[in-house]
């Protein structure tokens, strides 16, 4: 669930023109040059959401996790720190959407920031990273389930950097964490499923190298980004099998996952941008031309996808139709050029964040 913040870095990785795709078992049809049709502004209807936090001065909240009932917020205080996030997370807020309050808090108290979370069992799992390592360039990561009545370490291991930390998704309404580990100087990356507070291991490999550790999910398929051999990839399994990997010759710009389709936006060269999807069902591919390119791609349990540009236009795409729309931003913001990111409830429902100058506002989007 990760890295769509308020606060969000985007990672470029630079490489040759476009891509292509490889399936374990059956290979699909590439078909390029497709144009997605612009169908002028789409009205949105909003709503806004006051979370309440009741920040002191040198606080900062920042949302970490959405879904249909709750909104998690990590909150922390400013560090002194050079090196890694510069704010330590005290506790983590849980807003009820029916109730339209924070109803439950849960006071870590790390000495690092907490920016991936997933709601299990009337408590909270996180990943998190050992603070006191990172100024020695070791970088140790834990995954840790947090209740009222205290923590419980399930998970550790060493990363690369202490931006390589796990990150969660659902498959199957269970959480899964995407994790790369380095030990005795041999590299793995692997995905663990929780059930129960027992860990087990879906996937493992020795031969790629994440680009990052960011893993989205539709509930059923995730997806990262890989190397191996020298060659990035977007990888997209399920819990039995890794289903396609995506040969990417391009500069990432984005990538996500909706209901059918896996989507990655592209920098081909210093003028054209694509989008190109990949059809979860038929493993067919297009490629759409763009003159901008296309961030913070959100996809989710739906069959549609948001994203924005390099302005911060927001957008819905809808594949099926092939079709592009502006989104009207909320009224306050019309004429304002602000960091946008989205969350995804349900189909047409996402949670959007606007932050200016470090202030966020938050409101309920429902699409129509």
């Amino acid at each position: 669930m990760r890295k769509i913040l308020t606060i969000f870095i985007l990672i470029i990785v630079s490489f040759g023109l476009f891509g292509c795709f490889s399936n374990r078992s059956d290979k699909g049809d590439c078909q390029f040059n497709h144009s997605l049709m612009e169908e002028g502004v789409l009205s949105v209807n909003y709503e806004l959401l006051n979370p309440n936090l009741k920040l002191n001065d040198n606080e900062s909240g920042f949302v970490c996790y959405v879904d249909k009932e709750v909104i998690v917020f990590s909150v922390g205080k400013r560090n002194k720190l050079d090196v890694g996030p510069l704010v330590d997370t005290e506790y983590l807020a849980v807003y009820n959407f029916k109730k339209k309050q924070v109803v439950r808090y849960f006071y870590t108290m790390t000495e690092s920031f907490i920016c991936d979370v997933i709601p299990y069992h009337n408590g909270i799992l996180y990943s998190t990273y050992k603070r006191s390592r990172i100024e020695k360039q070791i970088f140790e990561w834990e995954v840790v389930y947090i209740n009222s009545q205290g923590k419980k370490l399930l998970d550790e291991g060493q990363c690369t950097s202490y931006e390589m930390i796990p990150s969660f998704t659902l498959i199957n309404s269970k959480p899964v964490y995407l994790l790369e580990n380095i030990s005795n100087g041999k590299y793995i990356c692997c995905i663990k499923r929780i059930t129960n507070m027992r860990l087990s291991t879906i996937f493992i490999s020795k031969t790629y190298k994440l680009l990052e550790t960011t893993i989205d999910g539709n509930g059923k398929q995730y997806c990262f980004l890989a190397v191996e051999d020298n060659q990035p990839m977007l990888i997209i399994g399920d819990e039995k099998e890794i289903l396609i990997e995506y040969k990417i010759q391009g500069k990432i710009n984005s990538f996500d996952i909706n209901k059918k389709y896996a989507l990655i936006s592209l920098q081909e060269d210093s003028l054209q941008q694509s989008l190109h999807t990949l059809d979860l069902k038929s493993k067919k591919e297009l490629k759409y031309n763009f003159e901008e390119g296309l961030y913070r791609l959100t996809g989710g349990t739906g069959e549609d996808c948001l994203c924005v540009d390099w302005e911060f236009t927001p957008y819905q795409i809808n594949l099926e139709k092939q079709c592009i729309f502006k989104l009207k931003k909320p009224k306050k913001y019309e004429n304002e050029s602000q960091s946008i990111s989205f969350y995804p409830i349900s189909n047409l429902r996402y949670v959007i964040s606007l932050d200016i100058d470090d202030k966020w506002s938050l409101y309920l989007m429902d699409l129509e």
